[in-house]
């Protein structure tokens, strides 16, 4: 088949986040016929120096990637709808979206999110159908000039079987000022 895939540029002590969707994605673009396991390598190479008397760094990986092995569920995570999931309301208080993308409408669940070193608030989510979201109650943000960091975990019972758990968590931030 050849060398299938993407190029990337990583940056000096810099990282790189390939997920199976990612490498689903890149595999469809290159015309890969994709089934519901897929197998292969990632190879990294440093190419910045090419001096004949230094060796290159090289790197290489084995992955695999389940693609939609598990059908006909629901996938409920905290949609981003600022880059650190910061969305606040008119009166200040933090707003959290949650999404299903999923293929199976979701039941109704509880949503908490938690301040680093301080309160939990849980949020009532209403059934959502596939492809819908909702936003929240608004959750009140601590007081004083600092950065709050906050997780939000949708479906935090675990009481809803999904296609993709791990998704349900993410780290956010909210920067606070006067």
């Amino acid at each position: 088949m050849g060398i299938q895939g993407a190029q990337a540029v990583i940056e000096s002590h810099g990282s790189l986040y390939m997920d199976c969707p990612f490498i689903i994605r890149n595999l469809r673009a290159s015309g890969v016929e994709v089934g519901s396991f897929i197998e292969g390598f990632i190879a990294i190479e440093d190419l910045n120096d090419a001096r004949t008397d230094r060796i290159p760094t090289r790197v290489a990986a084995v992955y695999s990637s389940l693609h939609k092995q598990v059908h006909n569920l629901p996938d409920l995570l905290p949609r981003r709808t600022e880059r650190t999931y910061c969305q606040r309301d008119t009166e200040g208080r933090l707003i959290v979206t949650i999404r299903n993308q999923g293929e199976a409408n979701a039941p109704a669940s509880t949503t908490r999110i938690a301040f680093d070193g301080g309160a939990a608030f849980e949020r009532s989510t209403p059934p959502l159908a596939v492809g819908a979201e909702a936003s929240l109650e608004p959750v009140p943000l601590p007081r004083g000039e600092r950065t709050v960091i906050f997780t939000i975990t949708a479906d935090a019972m675990g009481a809803i079987r999904e296609m993709n758990e791990p998704n349900n968590t993410v780290i956010g931030t909210c920067l606070l000022l006067k």
